[in-house]
């Protein structure tokens, strides 16, 4: 069986955590790293200015990068098509994130063959959860259109689900909810002494832990405000961020508010760091605190659940499909600094209750390995028509 995977404009081989490559770029990846050497996939994105970390052909699959801008995707879609369908034939489309679709739609038109969409973010989302947000208009009739055109739509959760049922009036039987995985060979529970030491961090201080890109939507505002009120009852806690380039606009804008705050001797800023020793950063913390506005689903709280460091996170999208409040983390309503720093002094005061919470996150974790996530995809795939 062979996959035509439209990934735009950043491809599942970028770094993550940097610029736009986040959670929908890891899952992607995971995706196409797990599935059986009998598919055949080939991956079109546009052509990427940093190195690659990864070879671009990795026996079954094949990478290709093209010299399209994001500009270029939307005002002539036809002639990225025609590179995917160029003498080439697939039993089916996988586009993910709204660019591709748009890619896809064009595919799927040439070939007849069905097109499967995967969003990871819905632009009307963004601005009912964010409400400085400026809608782009142009993006959600282009989300409006893929849902219509798409055979199946991935959502990640049945919150996603809801969401492209109510805003987008998708057709349900459309729909189908697959959750991203967990590597448990990245993410995993290793003592905090060695996590500590390989990233040169003192033993005597308290951590809270953020990962994430450097976007308005990841909330970050809200924890750097939580810590200053914190300082003087903790004082030996201390804030890592981990996450987007220095040379990004938000992460200087970060920096400064940081600076007004006085809290420069408390905040330990990092670029975003390589996926596979994100570990060590989970099993250094005492707890990771996820205070976004909107979460299609939160795979950095999964991925600090699987190393038993406790999660606290705003209480919206996918996060609270899967964090049950006081069992297996804690909820926050989003936006409250009080509340949030509330739970904060909670969980690091009580060291059996942090114990009980990681325990239970461990266990929810094993829930969403990639050997059981690939199956759902598998089964989806193999229901697909032959042509449309």
């Amino acid at each position: 069986m062979k996959i035509a995977v439209i990934a735009l404009p950043i491809s599942p081989f970028s770094f993550f955590g940097k610029s736009h490559a986040g959670g929908g770029q890891v899952n992607l990846f995971n995706l196409v790293t797990h599935l059986p050497s009998y598919y055949k996939i080939d991956i079109y994105t546009s052509s990427q200015k940093e190195n690659l970390p990864y070879q671009k052909n990795q026996n079954n699959l094949n990478l290709f990068e093209l010299p399209i801008s994001r500009d270029e995707i939307v005002k002539n879609p036809q002639k990225f098509a025609k590179e995917i369908t160029n003498n080439k034939s697939y039993d089916f489309i996988h586009a993910f994130y709204y660019l591709s679709g748009i890619v896809g739609i064009e595919v799927k038109k040439q070939l007849q063959i069905p097109l499967v969409q995967s969003f990871w973010t819905l632009e009307k989302i963004k601005r009912y959860y964010m409400k400085d947000y400026i809608e782009d208009k142009k993006r959600v009739s282009y989300e409006q259109k893929i849902v219509e055109k798409a055979d199946k739509i991935i959502a990640n959760t049945s919150h996603e689900k809801d969401d492209l049922i109510h805003y987008y009036h998708s057709n349900p039987q459309k729909i189908e909810i697959i959750p991203p995985g967990i590597c448990f060979n990245n993410f995993y529970d290793c003592t905090k002494k060695e996590s500590l030491q390989k990233l040169r961090l003192s033993s005597n201080d308290k951590y809270l832990l953020f990962v994430g890109r450097m976007d308005p939507i990841k909330g970050l505002p809200i924890l750097i405000k939580a810590l200053c009120q914190l300082s003087d009852v903790i004082p030996n806690l201390k804030l890592i961020i981990t996450g987007g380039d220095k040379l990004d606009s938000y992460y200087l804008e970060m920096q400064k508010l940081i600076k007004s705050c006085g809290l420069e001797n408390k905040i330990i800023m990092r670029e975003a760091q390589p996926h596979q020793d994100l570990h060590y950063y989970y099993n250094s913390a005492d707890i990771t605190i996820m205070p976004s506005h909107h979460e299609t689903f939160g795979l950095v709280a999964m991925e600090s659940m699987s190393c038993g460091t406790p999660i606290i996170a705003s209480n919206v999208g996918g996060l609270k499909t899967f964090i049950v409040n006081g069992k297996n983390g804690l909820l926050f309503t989003k936006g409250d600094v009080n509340d949030l720093t509330k739970k904060i002094v909670y969980l690091l005061q009580n060291e059996k209750e942090r114990k009980r919470i990681a325990s239970s996150g461990v266990k929810t974790s094993k829930n969403y390995t990639w050997n059981k996530i690939i199956k759902k995809y598998l089964s989806l795939y193999q229901s697909l028509p032959e042509r449309i």
